[in-house]
C-alpha cells in the first residue's frame, strides 16, 4: 500500500509540473533556471570483495524512483538534487547448511535466495553541460542513504515446498554516503519539456555493516541507468550565445 502511495504520488507530480510549465518565448534568447522532474532507474548493486553477505550472491536487477530539482547558476552549470526510493536485490542457491530452522520434522533444504536492501537516497551534484547545446552533462557530488528494510527470502527446491522469510535489518547500519557521479545526455522533447538519460555510479565510502557483525567492511557501489523527466520553470534572459 505504501508503495503504491509513493508511485502515485509520483505520476501526480509529474502531471502538475507538465500543466504548470512555462511555454517557449521565440523572440527571446532565455534560460530556464528551475527545472522539476521525476526519476525512475534500473539498477545495481556490489558489495566490496570481503563483505560477508558477497558470498554466494549475486547482484541483479532492481530498481529506484522518486523526484528531482534542478537550479541552474548559468548556461553551463547547475545543482541537481533528487529524492529516490531505492530498492537492490541479489541471487543465491543455499544447501541445507543455509538455516538451522526446523519446521516440524522438516530440515532446510537446498532452495534459491533472494536478498533485498531498501534505502531512501539522496544524490545532491554538480551537472556541468559540456557541450554548445547544453545536452552532453557530468555530474559530480554526494548522496546520502538512509537504511530502510534488508530480508532475504528462501524458497525451496527439494522434495517438500515452502517459503522462508528472515530479517537482516539488525545487520545493516542506518546511514550510507558516498561519491555520486555520472554521464549522461539531455534530450529536448518541447521547449519545455525534457528526458535525461545518465549512467549513474554512486560509490559508497561508509561500512554500511553495524561494527561487529561482519569481520570485513562492507562498501556498497550502486550502478543505474537515471531517467530523468523534467520540466521547465522560472525563465531568464541571457546573453546571446556566440
Amino acid at each position: 500500500m505504501k508503495k503504491t502511495t509513493f508511485f502515485a504520488a509520483l505520476l501526480f507530480f509529474a502531471v502538475v509540473a507538465t500543466v504548470f510549465a512555462q511555454e517557449e518565448d521565440p523572440f527571446a534568447d532565455y534560460l530556464y533556471k528551475i527545472k522539476l522532474g521525476v526519476t525512475a532507474a534500473p539498477n545495481m548493486m556490489f558489495f566490496s570483495s570481503k563483505s560477508q553477505f558477497k558470498r554466494g550472491r549475486t547482484p541483479t536487477v532492481g530498481y529506484s524512483a522518486g523526484v528531482s530539482f534542478e537550479n541552474r547558476f548559468n548556461e553551463k552549470t547547475s545543482l541537481l538534487i533528487n529524492l529516490n526510493y531505492q530498492k537492490t536485490f541479489f541471487k543465491g542457491e543455499q544447501n541445507n547448511s543455509y538455516s538451522q530452522i526446523q519446521i516440524g520434522t522438516l530440515s532446510i533444504e537446498n532452495g534459491k535466495t533472494v536478498l533485498s536492501l531498501e534505502y531512501v537516497s539522496i544524490p545532491i551534484v554538480v551537472r556541468s553541460y559540456v557541450d554548445v547545446n547544453r545536452e552532453l552533462f557530468l555530474d559530480t557530488g554526494l548522496y546520502l542513504g538512509s537504511f530502510l528494510k534488508a530480508s532475504e527470502s528462501y524458497e525451496s527446491q527439494g522434495s517438500h515446498s515452502y517459503y522462508l522469510v528472515t530479517s537482516y535489518n539488525q545487520a545493516f547500519a542506518n546511514i550510507d554516503a558516498g561519491l555520486a557521479l555520472g554521464l549522461g545526455y539531455n534530450f529536448e522533447i518541447s521547449p519545455v519539456h525534457n528526458l535525461a538519460v545518465a549512467v549513474r555510479d554512486h560509490l559508497g565510502l561508509l561500512n554500511i555493516e553495524h561494527h561487529g557483525f561482519g569481520s570485513s567492511p562492507t562498501h556498497a557501489n550502486v550502478v543505474m541507468l537515471q531517467l530523468n523527466y523534467t520540466a521547465n520553470f522560472h525563465k531568464i534572459r541571457m546573453e546571446k550565445r556566440k
